[in-house]
């Protein structure tokens, strides 16, 4: 799984580590990363926002702040390549700062999220048409897709959409050592500047430090403008910025990510089965609001909103792949909430 061996990009001489390049290919319209993804392991796309002429790759601070139109955005600050603080701000002060050389890093912003402009229930007031920013990917890479986002169940649609983010920020910005959420994996364009990014199969803390990784296969690349970086789910990575840069990011959930998806799904499920109910409590989808609360106060936000999909529609839910501890869980839940009603029965 791992082509190319490298120095340590530290430049440690003791490096125990085992350093892997990452592979780069040449888009083409044919071009079919099966291989990669059945490895779970990343590479780089080259060419294909060129060829396939998206806007995206003229992006300027005017064009992200007139499509921004007033949204307010998390604006990370860093010192010496550490997250400081993260305030919300007015999307143009936050732009600004983020596209100016200053350790300051847009970080997150969904900016496919659904709005109230998405709904024809209300009018809305006149103004100037703006194009979606997320018409300048042209509907993503040919090479991957997303169950979610092409789903025609609204709600996984939606859930789907809110896995889009555009990144922006200064030298020394970037992310701490992670895995995606839901077990989705992600393609990430980068758009300007340059970036840095590790990767390993097993838990890290930081990626950029040899002493942490100690003997284990670490994968490496430097991304260019044009670069689509495809980021395989269950992935440790961590990625830093070393000029000013401007990304996209789409996660996206493919047959390699369901299973696993489902399997975090089943295991919210269940330990909600398993809980303790208060009966006497106000329900809401045939849950106490008091466990649903819990609930969400401990569970990723893109899983809880795939947990309320699920209790919404757990029919709808089960239509996207088959998941046995799914089922399990289901009916564990469907039990619980028959001998709660029971309960609240024989009281009155």
């Amino acid at each position: 799984q791992c082509h190319g061996a490298m120095a340590c990009p530290n430049g440690c001489e003791t490096c125990t580590s085992y350093w892997c390049e990452v592979d780069r290919i040449r888009f083409r319209q044919d071009l079919d990363i099966s291989k990669y993804r059945d490895q779970a392991v990343p590479c780089v796309v080259s060419g294909c926002a060129e060829q396939l002429g998206w806007e995206a790759m003229n992006w300027t601070e005017d064009r992200l702040v007139q499509a921004a139109d007033g949204t307010l955005l998390p604006l990370a600050r860093f010192a010496d390549g550490q997250e400081e603080s993260v305030v919300i701000v007015h999307a143009a002060a936050a732009i600004e700062e983020a596209m100016r050389g200053s350790q300051a890093y847009v970080k997150a912003w969904e900016y496919d999220a659904p709005s109230e402009a998405d709904s024809d229930s209300e009018p809305q007031p006149k103004r100037p048409k703006i194009a979606k920013l997320v018409d300048d990917v042209g509907g993503g890479p040919p090479f991957v897709s997303c169950i979610l986002a092409g789903s025609d169940h609204p709600l996984l649609h939606v859930i789907g959409r809110l896995m889009r983010w555009i990144f922006v920020g200064g030298s020394g910005c970037g992310s701490s050592a992670h895995v995606d959420p839901l077990n989705s994996a992600a393609w990430l364009l980068l758009i300007s500047g340059t970036k840095e990014w590790r990767f390993a199969k097993t838990a890290k803390q930081d990626m950029f430090s040899c002493s942490e990784l100690r003997g284990s296969p670490v994968w490496h690349v430097v991304q260019h403008p044009g670069d689509i970086i495809v980021v395989p789910q269950g992935v440790w990575h961590q990625v830093r910025n070393t000029s000013a840069a401007l990304a996209v990011t789409h996660n996206f959930i493919d047959r390699w990510c369901l299973p696993g998806m489902l399997e975090q799904l089943a295991a919210v499920v269940q330990e909600l089965a398993a809980s303790r109910w208060p009966c006497s409590d106000r329900f809401v989808l045939g849950v106490p609001e008091s466990l649903l609360n819990s609930t969400q106060a401990t569970t990723d936000a893109l899983l809880f909103a795939l947990f309320m999909t699920f209790l919404q529609d757990p029919d709808g839910v089960a239509e996207l792949g088959p998941c046995r501890t799914l089922d399990e869980a289901k009916q564990s839940l469907e039990e619980k909430q028959r001998a709660c009603g029971q309960e609240a029965a024989a009281r009155q």
